[in-house]
């Protein structure tokens, strides 16, 4: 087994191919909003993607937990000032929230990974 790097970034989960069953069963996830996420940036000018919906990013900036808890924070502040919205928005908003979620679960995957790998070097 190869060790991996820990940093998380569009790029590295984009690119990441498991090496065994174990692996490959752990990593078995909807994996949608990284295609969604490399849409964005072909799509862009200046080659950014907004994770989670918030936060603009390249392909090589890194995800931190940091990063992760500041989306939870701000779907969250979202959520809690939806005084008067219409239908649109408010699919919008869990959209959002959709999106978070897939991603918070891929970056765990994937660390998860990482942490496998490297306890068997």
């Amino acid at each position: 087994m190869t060790n991996i790097n820990h940093k998380v970034t569009l790029n590295t989960l984009l690119s990441f191919v498991p090496e065994n069953e174990e692996e490959a069963n752990i990593f078995n996830i909807d994996k949608t909003i990284l295609s969604q996420y490399h849409n964005e940036i072909m799509q862009s000018l200046t080659g950014i993607y907004c994770l989670g919906g918030y936060i603009k990013l390249t392909a090589d900036d890194e995800i931190t937990p940091s990063k992760i808890s500041e989306l939870d924070k701000l779907n969250q502040y979202t959520l809690d000032n939806m005084y008067s919205c219409n239908s649109w928005e408010l699919q919008s908003v869990f959209m959002q929230g959709k999106k978070i979620k897939d991603t918070k679960l891929i970056v765990q995957r994937y660390l998860d990974i990482c942490e496998l790998r490297n306890k068997s070097i």
